[in-house]
């Protein structure tokens, strides 16, 4: 919704808009995040994944990099070998994921004689927490998720209006979940598609300064 009100707004110009949000990068990073971990819910309430799936707080930030860091560290801790084929893969990643079975069961169980695994203390929760709560819980399921994301628009929209940033967007007619929705989409995607049927300054200086090291390379 700021991001919005900030794009229609005419008042301000493009280097004052950047500097009023946060940065492009780091948004979507936030996207990405929020879309993988509504979509490992689905998975999980739809059968697709089991429930030790939800444990995200037991894992890495960066799931991609952790699951190729663990795939090496199964060849050994003194391998050099960090290549293998995509058999091989498949093959540690089932290794890997009945590791992370036992690390979830054993991380939530409160017994004496548990495995404890290092986490870090970032990621670490205080809260009490036992695999049977979680089995035993009911899944969410996809209006479960429409009514969190209604909650939470309504909770960003009381917040917008405090600061005053709901009337442009009343203004423009984007006072409405879904054209406000539509609205980001369209202007993510006409952001996300680059051109290159022309030719820019830029092109020109980066192949003036390639044609010198290609002389040098045919004599």
């Amino acid at each position: 919704m700021g991001w919005s009100s900030l794009r229609i707004e005419q008042s301000l110009s493009q280097v004052e808009k950047d500097n009023y949000f946060i940065t492009r990068a780091a948004w979507f990073s936030s996207e990405i995040n929020i879309h993988c971990l509504t979509s490992i819910i689905i998975l999980v309430s739809s059968g697709y994944l089991p429930v030790y799936a939800l444990n995200v707080h037991l894992f890495s930030s960066q799931p991609c990099e952790a699951t190729f860091r663990s795939a090496r560290s199964l060849n050994g801790a003194f391998s050099s070998i960090t290549n293998f084929s995509m058999f091989e893969f498949m093959s540690k990643i089932e290794k890997i994921s009945i590791l992370n079975k036992i690390k979830s069961t054993e991380e939530s169980t409160d017994a004496t004689y548990s495995i404890k695994f290092p986490i870090h203390h970032q990621n670490r929760r205080d809260e009490p927490f036992t695999a049977t709560s979680t089995q035993n819980s009911p899944p969410i399921t996809i209006t479960d998720i429409e009514k969190i994301v209604i909650k939470a628009y309504q909770q960003a929209e009381l917040i917008m209006n405090e600061l005053q940033l709901t009337e442009t967007l009343k203004k423009n007619g984007l006072n409405d979940f879904k054209k406000l929705s539509s609205f980001v989409f369209q202007e993510l995607n006409e952001r996300s598609v680059v051109d290159y049927s022309f030719v820019n300054d830029d092109d020109i200086e980066e192949s003036s300064d390639d044609e010198p090291c290609d002389d040098n390379d045919n004599t």
